[in-house]
């Protein structure tokens, strides 16, 4: 479809326009999506890559529904499982919101090492684990975490080739690695940057659980999730007890995928994340588990009531969970959303109607003077913290930091080549910052504390050129001397208030904040997710601001200690040397959950030249 206004449509659009712009991803973009992401997001720009997006998507769930057919007609499955898998594929599953591209091809290279390990003959083998391995590559340059659940594949596949002496699964790897190479060079990216490309991919997903988790009240949902995923690990140890090779092969494959969706799940979306790719696994597994048994015997079993107890338990939480029409309304969604694309893609009066009212709507929601758009149009731009969809909607000349919103800067790698890149003469010209309060803030983050090392690079680098409507940003003609002087450490325990130093006046005070993990914390950061940290100041005549979400992976970037920036104008204040609300003193804390921390948290204390008043 077309992108409309908001956090999502300003990253998709973002990676789009890098692709088509032959930016690189790793070294100019960072995110969490590759530089064939927009086949999982085929926004309607022109007509090309949507179409060819359109395309892959039926292919890739043709490839995966025939190979399921396949299998279970190989298998000699009743009718009883063609008619379950059928229902769960065609029913229950809404694949447009949550079976992508990515996922298809991810499923479907399973089936084919699934077919790989039974087959007999050297030719088979190795077009089938060849095929496997060039869908795991081109998944893993859509999405991060298909590049994640591909490795993860691979190490499976080569386990079980070395254990079982089955040594072509090993090659499943080498098909991999070339697949990779070739797609690679064929998106116009540069070999060089393939490094720094994993490197980003590892950042964000490694990030990913302390900086974007939600608080989610789905306890039972949680605890029947963690069940069905140690039930699976079972099943592979049991099937490894019993020697059914294909059958561990198979469940070792599902665990990959199913922890990366429990993760997704239950992070920061919501459990359908889980239930529905577990649902499609199901199906997967389904002629390797259950087909060959009679119908006669399936029903038998159905009949137990330990099969009751589980299966009544499962489909409760499903129906009293989910909101009541939502099979329905997905349904009509999605012939709703296939009407709009089919129209859109074969009408381009349609498509332009369409692009004319986002504009419209971008333009009304992000008004620029005309003194703003010409200066913008006599340079490059950059937008912050994420409305890049404005980018879009105003024609403009993109000239992007790496990581493409601030809020998913959330390690001090991603922290760091921002912060380079503003520092760099390669940094846009201008930069559009729509600041947002601690209301209208993502998860009530404080704006200034998303990526600190870069938004001190921010202050050194630009000033303030407008401040009538969005701050516009120019670079300055000399940047800042960067020279850091020692002003004093403080530790106390979680809770406690820490003392800001005071400074010379044409000083900004910056405080390194560590608050390290227990091993509880460490596990759960792995595992699940860890408690949010939150830091409150205490400023002015004794005034308290609001509790603000703290990421502590980059706390100790340095975090501008010296004034508190609650509205646009006192943001803007600091690039002029003022500072509005200064902080006197600074509590972190833990609101639930502090047993995942050590419980101490240290500030060393620094100063640093204040741009000159202006």
């Amino acid at each position: 479809m077309l992108p409309d206004i908001g956090i999502d449509p300003s990253w998709q659009i973002g990676i789009i326009t890098a692709f088509q712009h032959h930016l690189n991803f790793g070294t100019d973009i960072i995110w969490s999506y590759g530089p064939y992401g927009w086949l999982d997001v085929p926004f309607l720009f022109d007509l090309s890559l949507p179409r060819l997006a359109i395309v892959a998507s039926i292919c890739a769930n043709l490839l995966f529904l025939s190979l399921l057919a396949a299998q279970l007609w190989r298998r000699g499955a009743n009718v009883l499982v063609w008619v379950v898998v059928a229902a769960i594929i065609g029913l229950v599953v809404e694949w447009s919101a949550y079976i992508t591209f990515g996922a298809s091809i991810t499923f479907a290279a399973i089936l084919l090492l699934i077919f790989a390990f039974d087959a007999r003959q050297i030719r088979y083998q190795l077009a089938e684990v060849g095929s496997a391995g060039a869908l795991l590559a081109l998944g893993s340059l859509v999405k991060g975490t298909d590049l994640v659940v591909g490795a993860g594949l691979l190490v499976v596949a080569v386990a079980f080739g070395v254990l079982f002496k089955r040594r072509y699964l090993a090659m499943t790897a080498v098909f991999a690695l070339l697949s990779f190479l070739l797609l690679w060079i064929v998106s116009g990216e540069a070999l060089s940057s393939i490094p720094a490309y994993v490197r980003g991919i590892y950042e964000t997903a490694s990030g990913y659980s302390a900086a974007m988790s939600r608080d989610y009240s789905y306890s039972l949902l949680l605890g029947v999730s963690v069940l069905l995923l140690l039930l699976l690990a079972y099943g592979v140890l049991i099937a490894l007890f019993v020697r059914d090779q294909t059958l561990a092969f198979a469940l070792s494959l599902c665990v990959p995928i199913a922890f990366v969706a429990f993760k997704e799940g239950f992070v920061r979306h919501t459990y359908p994340s889980f239930f529905e790719p577990l649902l499609v696994l199901l199906c997967v597994l389904a002629p390797t588990v259950v087909a060959r048994a009679s119908p006669s015997a399936l029903l038998v079993r159905s009949f137990r009531p330990a099969w009751w107890c589980v299966a009544g338990l499962i489909i409760g939480i499903l129906f009293t969970t989910f909101p009541g029409p939502y099979f329905v309304e997905s349904r009509v969604t999605t012939g709703d959303n296939v009407r709009k694309v089919v129209l859109s893609t074969l009408s381009e009066s349609s498509r332009q109607q369409q692009q004319d009212r986002i504009t419209a709507a971008i333009n009304q929601r992000y008004p620029l003077s005309d003194s703003d758009l010409a200066a913008l149009r006599d340079g490059t731009v950059d937008v912050m913290p994420w409305d890049t969809v404005l980018v879009y909607g105003y024609h403009l000349n993109w000239n992007p930091r790496p990581v493409l919103a601030s809020y998913a800067a959330y390690t001090p790698y991603l922290d760091h080549v921002d912060a380079a890149h503003l520092a760099s003469a390669e940094a846009a010209t201008h930069i559009l910052y729509y600041f947002y309060d601690y209301a209208g803030e993502l998860d009530n983050r404080y704006a200034l504390y998303d990526e600190p090392e870069a938004y001190r690079a921010l202050l050194e680098n630009y000033r303030v050129a407008d401040n009538n409507g969005p701050l516009l940003l120019e670079r300055r003609a000399t940047p800042m001397a960067d020279a850091a002087t020692a002003a004093g450490q403080s530790c106390s325990q979680l809770g406690s208030w820490i003392a800001v130093p005071s400074a010379a006046p044409d000083r900004f005070v910056y405080a390194s904040v560590a608050a390290p993990y227990s091993l509880v914390g460490r596990v759960l950061n792995t595992a699940y997710k860890p408690a949010e940290l939150r830091i409150t100041f205490q400023y002015g005549s004794g005034l308290q601001s609001p509790s603000f979400r703290l990421i502590g992976a980059v706390a100790p970037d340095g975090l501008l200690i010296s004034g508190y920036a609650e509205t646009q104008d006192q943001f803007a204040d600091l690039f002029r040397g003022r500072v509005d609300n200064p902080i006197t003193a600074f509590q972190v804390s833990v609101p639930s959950g502090a047993g995942d921390y050590s419980g101490q948290v240290c500030a060393t204390f620094v100063s640093r030249e204040m741009p000159a008043s202006s």
